[in-house]
């Protein structure tokens, strides 16, 4: 409670502002990696890129995954993982110990607007889309549209967003065993 109009709006506009922020989910997700523009058009251009990457933090310890791993998992020639593993040394996404390939920093983030995230999402969702066809029973996808008001939408694109900093956490947390990928959509259909 303000005791002026002109010191009841300051606080309005103050607390609109910080709302306002809190939506920025670069905001509030952590980044371990920043990419050149270069290394991001390289990196986003395919979903293989980041598929392989957290491929190799799979395994025993530090994980590691040999060349011939990656080529068996994926089902790629040895000079399409080499390019795609040199990049990702390049760049610092991964490390070489020994004859192992090891992930790098653990997390990278497209702030929204960027260029390469719509090819990004639209590189997960193809394969998401791939995978609808034979999906197993420990597997989810669910797409709903709805209808709903403009505030229940605001409360709830919240809730995700904390759960998306849960789950972050947790992966981040959880001994690596295998790989996955987690997508979810949220938007108003286009009046």
């Amino acid at each position: 409670r303000a005791g002026t109009p002109k010191l009841r709006d300051f606080w309005q506009a103050k607390l609109e502002d910080s709302r306002k922020r809190s939506l920025v989910l670069a905001t509030r997700v952590a980044t371990d990696q920043v990419l050149t523009d270069t290394e991001r058009s390289v990196f986003y251009s395919s979903a293989i890129y980041s598929a392989i990457r957290v491929y190799t933090s799979v395994g025993e310890g530090p994980g590691g995954k040999t060349l011939d791993e990656i080529c068996a998992r994926f089902q790629m020639s040895r000079t399409k993982a080499s390019s795609i593993l040199d990049f990702l040394v390049r760049s610092g996404l991964c490390k070489i110990s020994g004859e192992k390939f090891l992930v790098g920093p653990q997390k990278t983030h497209l702030e929204q607007g960027s260029p390469f995230a719509a090819k990004h999402h639209a590189n997960w969702r193809v394969r998401a889309v791939r995978k609808s066809e034979d999906l197993s029973a420990e597997e989810l996808m669910y797409t709903a549209p709805v209808s709903l008001s403009r505030k229940d939408f605001q409360i709830l694109r919240e809730e995700m967003v904390q759960f998306i900093q849960a789950f972050l956490k947790r992966v981040h947390d959880s001994p690596a065993e295998e790989i996955a990928c987690f997508n979810m959509d949220f938007f108003w259909i286009d009046r």
